[in-house]
């Protein structure tokens, strides 16, 4: 009966199931197993955890190797029930991940626990990658025995998915939680960045038991197109929402699970919508980006939301403003010390969401910048051994005269500056003029405003530092640029003003070299600048190519840009932590948009298999390169190879080396790959694999 359970047709989910799991972040089904089946596992889960003389595991919990004891529990995942919900949301083709756990919940009062846990997000160790929007990872929750809201079934919050999680942390301070309860045999599939937690158990005698299983989503939309039992690709707005709007978001998430990019049922879905009206003024959008979760009013739109509204509604000027406002962004504090800190900002999300070869035109640009500054490092620590970080200023009052209209840039650690005489003592930026010099260079540089109607998107005027003697030969706003300090190669900076305050202050931002300064004209408000300018560039390209890696086969004209960094970045001997956050969404990046062109283009013409190839070749290269303990980007471009499937064989060597890595998971994901590409040698090696793990438990 098992085989003719697993060969079944699989139970699709609905469009309104669908939506409800797009806005909500959640959705149940029953598996469909007898009273019998569920209370033999009942008893095994007893058995295996309270049970040490009768148990493999010896009482403890089996925690991975869950499903070798307790091989019972197949039914479940083969149930078409599940297949089909996981189908539904992930694709075909969806992989478990390695890591498992029973979890088991006893009675308050017989010693189970006696408070809630805090609310949190798990976080994907040890690959530690960013979170998605579009569901690229589910978590399952299965109950073997009926979860009333007594017994403690897991607390979530719907429709927190895509929100950073420590705006939900006040304790159901919006009542938010939702129990997720359900009969015995029922599976709560919940997008993995939702917020949850963990509950009390106030049943007077029975425990609860609940088994969570990770699954990943390895092929695009592009290559399968919509994979549920759709009726309508219109996307229709649910009766229940959560507190906040997000309706671009669903929309574009809805589209994209239908392989397309973009926001086609916005205006119909808009139409039905009760929320708040999206501001129609770009600067005003770009401001609110910035704004805390917690100033989010129930129905009203969040910052990731306001990104979406800009990528849909406003066509180029949108992904343009988009991009300026993530150059002028800061990474939370976090980022830069923790490693497995990889919250994004907003217009990552928004940018890999407008397909279309403009906004890829854009978004590749800002990409060469950023490939611009990674040569500079690299040309610099082949010469002197030393890393490079680029130049790190602080601004403040010339020669300490508290009342001088004059403004030093001076860069640390070194005697070098650069006055700005300012034409008033605050700076009334509208026609201002100024002499700017390097007083260690005998030609000054000109500080020149052009025409009001040059403004960045948000609002300000954008000005430029060009040579005073070369300025008559210089043609164009374009080409007004001129060295700042010494630098190399012919490479020029361009600055542009942001975010000036009432009190003066003000910050420059230098475009494509790393290099941005904080300041303010007025004495004792002097603050130098958030992260040294390698960081920031790693801050940047990481939110770019993350968004690149959303696009998929629309970003295709990125891949030879982004193989390109990813040589240069394998070969560092050490990696700081923004390095490997860079490294791991780059490498990502290169998996979802290799693996969705290969599937969309397939072999159709020489350049494109030569390009997958050239892929496959750097991941395999990446692995290789990468030291043992950088696990985390080992994983990743294992997993880009997985996704791949059979464009992977030109590394078929390499992965099969990688079945007898000293890490499991990395075993776990070559095995499955190799298993993709389907030669016999990859089979062979794969099963010899499978077959000794087991052996091993």
């Amino acid at each position: 009966t098992f085989g003719k359970w697993a060969q079944a047709d699989p139970i699709l989910l609905s469009d309104e199931q669908m939506q409800k799991f797009i806005v909500e972040g959640y959705v149940q089904v029953n598996t469909g197993l007898s009273k019998e089946e569920l209370e033999h596992l009942y008893e095994r889960m007893s058995t295996l955890l309270y049970d040490p003389e009768q148990s493999p595991s010896k009482g403890d919990n089996p925690n991975d190797n869950v499903l070798t004891m307790l091989p019972e529990f197949r039914r479940v995942t083969e149930a078409p029930a599940f297949r089909g919900a996981l189908t539904s949301i992930l694709g075909p083709g969806y992989v478990e991940h390695a890591h498992k756990r029973i979890h088991d919940l006893q009675p308050k009062h017989m010693g189970g626990a006696q408070a809630p846990q805090a609310w949190h997000k798990d976080q994907l160790t040890p690959t530690a990658m960013p979170p998605h929007h579009h569901p690229h990872w589910v978590m399952v929750l299965f109950y073997c025995q009926d979860t009333p809201k007594i017994m403690g079934p897991t607390d979530i919050m719907p429709g927190t998915q895509y929100d950073p999680l420590t705006e939900y942390m006040s304790d159901d301070s919006r009542n938010l939680r939702l129990q997720a309860a359900g009969k015995a045999g029922t599976i709560t599939i919940v997008h993995f960045d939702i917020v949850h937690r963990g509950p009390i158990n106030l049943h007077k005698s029975t425990t609860r038991f609940m088994i969570k299983l990770n699954y990943r989503r390895t092929a695009s939309p592009v290559a399968t197109g919509p994979s549920w039992n759709i009726k309508s690709a219109v996307f229709q707005v649910p009766k229940t929402l959560p507190f906040c709007n997000a309706l671009p978001l669903w929309v574009n998430t809805w589209e994209w699970l239908q392989g397309k990019n973009g926001f086609a049922s916005l205006e119909s879905a808009m139409k039905e919508y009760k929320g708040s009206t999206p501001p129609d003024d770009i600067s005003e959008l770009v401001e609110a980006l910035d704004r805390s979760h917690e100033e989010t009013k129930t129905g009203s739109d969040t910052p990731n939301s306001y990104a979406y509204w800009l990528a849909a509604n406003f066509g180029q000027k949108g992904i343009q403003a988009l991009l300026e406002a993530l150059q002028n962004s800061q990474p939370h504090p976090r980022w830069h010390f923790n490693d497995i800190y990889t919250q994004l900002h907003p217009t990552a999300y928004a940018l890999g969401a407008n397909g279309g070869e403009e906004a890829v035109t854009i978004i590749l640009k800002a990409l060469r910048e950023e490939i611009k500054f990674v040569k500079e490092q690299k040309m610099h620590e082949d010469k002197t051994g030393q890393r490079y970080t680029g130049s790190f200023f602080v601004m403040e009052p010339e020669d300490g005269d508290d009342e001088s209209s004059s403004v030093r840039i001076r860069e640390v650690g070194t005697n070098r500056y650069m006055d700005i005489e300012m034409a008033e003592e605050k700076p009334d930026w509208e026609g201002c003029r100024g002499f700017l010099y390097l007083t260690n260079r005998s030609k000054g540089c000109l500080f020149e405003m052009p025409d009001a109607d040059d403004m960045d998107a948000h609002g300000n005027p954008v000005f430029f530092i060009k040579d005073g003697e070369a300025a008559a030969h210089l043609d164009g706003l374009g080409d007004q640029r001129i060295r700042l300090l010494d630098g190399f190669d012919d490479e020029y900076t361009k600055f542009a003003r942001v975010d000036t305050q009432e009190n003066g202050s003000f910050r420059l931002r230098c475009f494509g070299s790393g290099h941005c300064l904080e300041a303010s004209s007025q004495s004792g408000d002097h603050v130098p600048v958030k992260g040294a300018p390698y960081e920031m560039s790693e801050w940047r390209r990481t939110n770019i190519a993350f968004a690149l890696g959303e696009l998929g086969a629309d970003a295709a004209a990125a891949l030879p840009d982004l193989l390109t960094l990813a040589r240069m970045e394998s070969l560092r001997d050490t990696m700081f932590e923004s390095q490997r956050k860079a490294m791991r969404v780059l490498v990502e990046a290169i998996g979802d948009i290799a693996s969705s062109t290969a599937h969309k283009n397939g072999r159709k013409e020489q350049h494109g298999r030569k390009i997958l190839s050239e892929a496959a070749n750097v991941l395999g290269e990446v692995f290789l390169r990468t030291p043992d303990d950088e696990l985390a980007i080992r994983i990743s471009a294992i997993v880009a190879l997985l996704k791949m499937g059979t464009f992977a064989a030109p590394v078929e060597s390499v992965l099969i080396k990688a079945l007898t890595d000293d890490f499991v998971m990395v075993q776990w994901y070559a095995a499955q790959a190799l298993v993709r590409i389907g030669t016999p040698t990859a089979l062979r090696a794969a099963v010899h694999m499978m077959i000794g793990r087991w052996a091993q438990v």
